[in-house]
C-alpha cells in the first residue's frame, strides 16, 4: 500500500496549480466529455487517428468523462483518471508477481516501476494512447495465465485487445496481430481448440476491424477518393526509422542514459537467464511473451510510414518489468549488482526529468498559462463582450474552446461572443455565434473588442496569413506577452469612442 501511495503522490504533486498539459488532444476529449455531461449526447466514436477519417472506439471519452464529472468539469479530472489507472496497474503487477514469484520481488519491482520515466510519463497528462500500457500488461498477464493451463484465459485476453482499440489504433492493431499469431501457435501446439481460436482471434477483434473499415468507407463515400496522407501512410515501409526507435525502447527499459549500454545490458541479462537450467515458469512466460510482443510490434509498425512515438509506449514498462524479473532469477550476487546498476541509472534519469517537471514552465500547452491568458483577456475587456481568435500550435483551438467555457464563464460570468481559431470558422463542436446556447450564453455586447491569442509559430500553418485574416477591420490597442504567448487587444474602428480617439491623438 505504501508503494501505491508513493506512486500516487509522486504523480499528484507536480500537477498543483494546473501545472500539466492541456493541448488540442486534451481539449478535444474535454469538449466531447462536455457533450456527454451537458447535453446527454451518446458518443459513438473516439479521437481521430493519424489516418484521416479513422476513429478509435469511444471508450476513452467515457473513461475521462467520469473524471470531469468527479472534479466538476475541471481538466484535472481526466488526468486524475489516468493517474489512478496507472497506480492501480502497479498494484496488479505487484499482485501477479507476489502470486507467482514472491512478495520481496513484487515489492522491489513495484517500487522500481514508479521511478521508470517511460512508465511515469504515461500519467503526466491525459492522452488516449496511455491506456495502451494497461492493455499491454493485461494481454501479457492473461496469456501467461493461459500458458499455465487456464485455457479460457486466451479468450479473456481479447478484452485488453478490444479495450486498446478505444485508445489508439496502431498500437491496438499490433496487439491484435500478436494475439492472432500467438493463438495460431497455441492451436498448432494443441493448447487451444480451433473453435476457441477462431471465436477469440477473429470474431471478437473483427468487430473493431469492421468499425474501422466502415469509417474508411465513409471517407471514400464522401470524397470518392482516399486522402493523400492515408495513401502516404501505407505507401512504403520504415523499418530503419522504427528500428532506431525500438533500440531506444530497450534503452528506456534498461540504462536510459545510453542506447548502446542499454541494448548490451539487456542482451547480457537475457543471455544469463537463458543459460539457467531452472527457471520460474511465470517469469519465463512473461519475459518471452513481452519480447515476442516487442518483435511483432516492430514488424507491424515498420511495415508502413505512419509510425508515431506513442504507438509503442506500452513496450518500455513491459520490458522493464521483464528485465527486473530476470535479474531476480539469475545467481544472487550478479543479479543484485546488475539490479542496483540498472535501477540506479533509472533513478538518476528520473530525478533529472522530474525536477524539470516541478519547475514553472512557459510552455503554451500548460493549463496554468492558458488560465493566465484567459484572465488577462477578461480583465482587459472593460466589462464588455468580445470576440477572441487563437493561433494554436495545433491549428485548432480545442483547448481554449474548453478553457473559456469552463474557467472564463465561471470566473467572469459571461462568455466571448465568438471564440474560435478564425472569424466565422466552423469545426465540429465549436461554438460560433449562437450555434449552441448552452456553450455561448451568457454573453455581453459583441461589437467592441477583439482579442488575438498567438502561440509560437509552427510549420504547416503560416501565422502571418492567419494574423491578416484574424485582424480584419480592427485596430490595435495593446499587446502583451505572457511567457511564450502573445495577446493583442484590438477594437473595431467604427466603435471607437470620441474620448478614445482624442486619447490616442494626444499620445
Amino acid at each position: 500500500m505504501a508503494i501505491l501511495v508513493f506512486g500516487f503522490l509522486l504523480r499528484i504533486i507536480p500537477t498543483q496549480g494546473n501545472n500539466f498539459y492541456f493541448t488540442i488532444d486534451q481539449g478535444n476529449e474535454a469538449i466531447h466529455s462536455r457533450e456527454f455531461w451537458e447535453r446527454g449526447k451518446l458518443l459513438t466514436r473516439g479521437p481521430e487517428t493519424g489516418i484521416r477519417g479513422i476513429f478509435t472506439l469511444p471508450g476513452w471519452y467515457y473513461f475521462v468523462s467520469l473524471g470531469y464529472w468527479i472534479f466538476d468539469k475541471h481538466p484535472f479530472g481526466a488526468l486524475f483518471m489516468v493517474i489512478v489507472l496507472n497506480v492501480l496497474l502497479t498494484g496488479v503487477v505487484m499482485w501477479q508477481i507476489r502470486k507467482h514469484v514472491n512478495w520481496w520481488t513484487a515489492l522491489t519491482i513495484g517500487a522500481a516501476l514508479q521511478i521508470q520515466w517511460a512508465f511515469y510519463d504515461t500519467s503526466r497528462y491525459a492522452f488516449n494512447p496511455f491506456l495502451l500500457v494497461a492493455c499491454g500488461f493485461g494481454l501479457v498477464f492473461l496469456l501467461t495465465s493461459f500458458l499455465r493451463g487456464k485455457a479460457w484465459h486466451y479468450m479473456y485476453a481479447a478484452i485488453p485487445v478490444g479495450l486498446a482499440f478505444n485508445a489508439e489504433i496502431a498500437g491496438a492493431a499490433a496487439m491484435g496481430v500478436f494475439y492472432i499469431l500467438f493463438g495460431a501457435w497455441a492451436w498448432f501446439r494443441k493448447k487451444l481448440t480451433l473453435r476457441t481460436y477462431f471465436l477469440s482471434a477473429f470474431l471478437l477483434p473483427g468487430i473493431f476491424v469492421l468499425k474501422m473499415a466502415w469509417d474508411a468507407f465513409r471517407v471514400w463515400q464522401a470524397t470518392n477518393t482516399l486522402p493523400e496522407s492515408n495513401l502516404n501512410t501505407f505507401g512504403g515501409t520504415n523499418f530503419l526509422g522504427v528500428g532506431r526507435a525500438f533500440l531506444e525502447i530497450v534503452r528506456d527499459a534498461s540504462i536510459p542514459q545510453s542506447t548502446l549500454l542499454g541494448v548490451l545490458g539487456m542482451l547480457g541479462v537475457l543471455g544469463l537467464f537463458l543459460r539457467q537450467k531452472t527457471q520460474n515458469t511465470f517469469v519465463k512466460n512473461f519475459v518471452f511473451l513481452s519480447l515476442a510482443l516487442y518483435i511483432v510490434t516492430f514488424l507491424f509498425l515498420g511495415g508502413s510510414r505512419g509510425w508515431q512515438d506513442w504507438h509503442d509506449l506500452f513496450l518500455p514498462p513491459l520490458l522493464f518489468v521483464s528485465l527486473l524479473l530476470v535479474l531476480w532469477s539469475i545467481p544472487q550476487k550478479a543479479g543484485f549488482l546488475l539490479f542496483t546498476l540498472i535501477v540506479g541509472a533509472q533513478v538518476v534519469h528520473f530525478a533529472g526529468r522530474y525536477n524539470e517537471y516541478l519547475k514553472p514552465s512557459d510552455d503554451p500547452g500548460i493549463l496554468a498559462n492558458q488560465v493566465r491568458v484567459v484572465d488577462w483577456v477578461y480583465q482587459n475587456a472593460e466589462n464588455n463582450g468580445f470576440n477572441v481568435y487563437t493561433y494554436s500550435q495545433n491549428k485548432y483551438d480545442d483547448h481554449y474552446q474548453y478553457v473559456f467555457w469552463w474557467y472564463g464563464r465561471d470566473a467572469y460570468k459571461y462568455l466571448p461572443c465568438e471564440y474560435s481559431f478564425l472569424p466565422k470558422a466552423i469545426k465540429y463542436l465549436y461554438v460560433t455565434g449562437s450555434e449552441l446556447s448552452v456553450y455561448s450564453e451568457p454573453k455581453l455586447g459583441c461589437d467592441k473588442f477583439v482579442f488575438l491569442i498567438m502561440e509560437p509559430e509552427v510549420s504547416g500553418w503560416d501565422q502571418k496569413a492567419w494574423f491578416e485574416e484574424a485582424k480584419t477591420n480592427t485596430e490595435l490597442l495593446e499587446e502583451v506577452t505572457l511567457g511564450k504567448i502573445r495577446i493583442q487587444k484590438r477594437e473595431y474602428p467604427d466603435k471607437i469612442s470620441l474620448s478614445g480617439f482624442l486619447d490616442r491623438l494626444m499620445v
